[in-house]
């Protein structure tokens, strides 16, 4: 009897547990990524350019809404004639590849090579942003299909161009049930 007792105790354990982490268990969360050490040349002012992406693919079948956090770097190259500044902009998004300026995630760099001094050869910049309500319907053509770009661009036409030494974007998505 005491036996009995005792497997049917573990039973209710293990249906309770399986009950309480079964919505957990179907969660659906995302971790992609893309890193390189090729350069990549910002020169122009008027067109962004693509220095990493990576995307997330929601199912067909998960219904649930995801909120995604991105994370960039990169190491800018200085540039330009010595004692004349350059600046880049930087920028996160979402399935755009020429944005408007002047959002959140976007980080300003200035370079100048100043003369007769030992400057760093190049100069980090990191940008972080959160993206929300992303679903199975609202991706690229209405799909889940979803594309996280890191851009950068010259200021003005003026600035030198200039080489994106290395890059990485991480991304996260996670159900928000």
């Amino acid at each position: 009897m005491k036996r009995r007792i005792l497997y049917c105790g573990i039973s209710v354990v293990i249906i309770a547990g399986l009950l309480i982490f079964a919505g957990q268990a179907l969660a659906s969360n995302y971790v992609r990524g893309s890193n390189s050490n090729a350069n990549v040349v910002l020169d122009s002012a008027n067109n962004w350019t693509i220095i990493r992406s990576a995307t997330v693919t929601i199912a067909a079948d998960d219904n649930e809404n995801h909120a995604c956090v991105v994370t960039a770097s990169a190491d800018m190259d200085f540039a330009g004639p010595s004692d004349t500044e350059n600046q880049y902009l930087f920028v996160l998004t979402r399935n755009k590849i020429n944005p408007a300026t002047d959002t959140g995630s976007e980080r300003r760099v200035s370079l100048i090579d100043n003369p007769e001094v030992n400057d760093p050869d190049s100069k980090p910049v990191s940008t972080t942003r959160h993206f929300t309500n992303l679903r199975n319907t609202n991706g690229t053509g209405g799909t889940g299909l979803h594309t996280f770009y890191l851009l950068g661009r010259k200021v003005s036409e003026s600035d030198s161009n200039a080489a994106v030494l290395d890059a990485s974007l991480s991304v996260i998505c996670v159900d928000v049930r």
